[in-house]
């Protein structure tokens, strides 16, 4: 699966290829291509910021990013952008969205006597 994203870090190694290697702020190390090699000159061992199409493995976690750019990064970008990004919420309708619900509002005190007046 793959999404758009942004990602902050230090630029820690570049190949002749435009490969990279960035390391977020928790340490993670995200491999990525696409940027140019005078961008990755300039950033490298810098904090940069990085935006492209990020590959995610089963567990959202993020294996590589194509860069569409990277730039520097300021503190707020390192700040936002610099963590493993956020598992997305799944959207919950219909059945799900009402399992471990009850639609009413009378006491369980209530509903037992319900059930027992219809024996």
């Amino acid at each position: 699966m793959t999404r758009m994203l942004r990602l902050a870090g230090r630029l820690d190694s570049i190949h002749a290829t435009g490969e990279f290697t960035l390391v977020l702020g928790n340490g993670i190390r995200v491999s990525g291509s696409g940027a140019p090699l005078d961008e990755l000159r300039d950033g490298f061992a810098r904090q940069v910021l990085v935006e492209g199409r990020a590959s995610l493995g089963p567990s959202d976690e993020v294996s590589h990013i194509d860069a569409d750019w990277i730039e520097p990064a300021s503190e707020t970008d390192v700040a936002v952008f610099g963590v493993r990004p956020a598992r997305e919420a799944e959207p919950r309708g219909g059945l799900a969205a009402m399992l471990g619900q009850w639609p009413g509002d009378e006491s369980l005190e209530e509903l037992l006597a319900q059930l027992e007046a219809l024996k």
